[in-house]
């Protein structure tokens, strides 16, 4: 007889809890978390609890230049990243892929993050042979990579709104 901690099911609901509680930190702000490094450009904005936390957690990172940039747009490639991380999907072990844009990415972590988005069907890319690495996104599409994130981990989970 397996252990009911080891059993199917109750994997996935530890998983959709902890996905579920995620969402509510993030959306909530919580001051509890443990922040991490304050950015001069961040502090005092509506902004700075969530990227000290999400700093905290290792899903973004500031610039080279001690800065976070808030109001720059998120590029496709960074978008990769994030979600990766945020989800904690699986890390993709390959670094080539079916977009001709991101195999000339000299980052290999970069070309793993947005295989592995490929790897769980979040992502088809701009074109059958292109990613855009370097686009920006919109707010559909946020929300298209959000809700495939989720449905990845989960299939009760489903984005209410983007702010």
């Amino acid at each position: 007889k397996s252990s009911p901690l080891k059993s199917t099911f109750f994997k996935k609901v530890v998983k959709k809890f902890l996905v579920v509680l995620s969402i509510l930190v993030l959306t909530l702000s919580l001051s509890s978390v443990v922040l991490a490094q304050v950015f001069p450009d961040v502090q005092n904005t509506k902004y700075s609890e969530s990227v000290e936390m999400l700093t905290g957690l290792e899903i973004i990172a500031g610039y080279d230049d001690n800065t976070f940039k808030p109001n720059d747009e998120i590029k496709r490639s960074e978008m990769a990243k994030m979600l990766t991380l945020a989800f904690e999907l699986d890390l993709s072990s390959v670094s080539q892929t079916k977009f001709a844009d991101v195999n000339a990415i000299k980052d290999t972590n970069m070309k793993r993050y947005i295989q592995t988005l490929i790897d769980y069907g979040i992502t088809s890319g701009t074109t059958a042979t292109t990613f855009s690495p370097y686009g920006t996104l919109t707010r559909g599409q946020l929300a298209t990579f959000l809700q495939r994130s989720m449905n990845a981990v989960s299939d009760e989970l489903m984005v209410i709104s983007v702010e």
